[in-house]
């Protein structure tokens, strides 16, 4: 085999190595915004943002808005396999965010996610349980 073809043969390696890399910086240390529950749209209110969270990849944290409390707990990422460990909120009491108590049943069901460019998926099995846009795509 030639210096070249083994040279080409490493560096798409290399390459396919990174983009691995790629997937899960993506999903972490970005702003999502939650745009559909159990197939449901999700959006803002006339007083609050949409629902959103951060996966945070410095401390294993998970941080965001529930549509009226602020949320907060440790989540474990191995590969496509996401769980969320108890989550934590404040407790104001809000009559206009239906949404909430879903949001954080979804989060206590979530196993696994999907990911493709700005659209994250958070999955149990095949059933798709929260749909989120990146804040800021990439």
């Amino acid at each position: 085999m030639s210096w070249r073809v083994r040279f080409a043969l490493v560096l798409a390696a290399s390459l396919g190595a990174l983009g691995a890399c790629d997937g899960e910086a993506a999903l972490e240390d970005r702003d999502w915004t939650l745009v559909a529950l159990g197939g449901e749209p999700v959006s803002a209110t006339a007083h609050r943002p949409a629902p959103n969270l951060r996966l945070v990849s410095d401390d294993g944290q998970m941080r965001g808005f529930a549509g009226c409390n602020r949320m907060f707990g440790d989540y474990t990422l191995e590969g496509t396999r996401l769980e969320f460990g108890p989550v934590g909120a404040t407790r104001m009491a809000c009559s206009d965010a239906p949404s909430e108590p879903a949001f954080m049943a979804a989060l206590a069901a979530t196993k696994a996610y999907e990911l493709a460019g700005s659209v994250l998926l958070f999955k149990d099995g095949a059933t798709v349980l929260a749909r989120f846009e990146a804040t800021q795509p990439d």
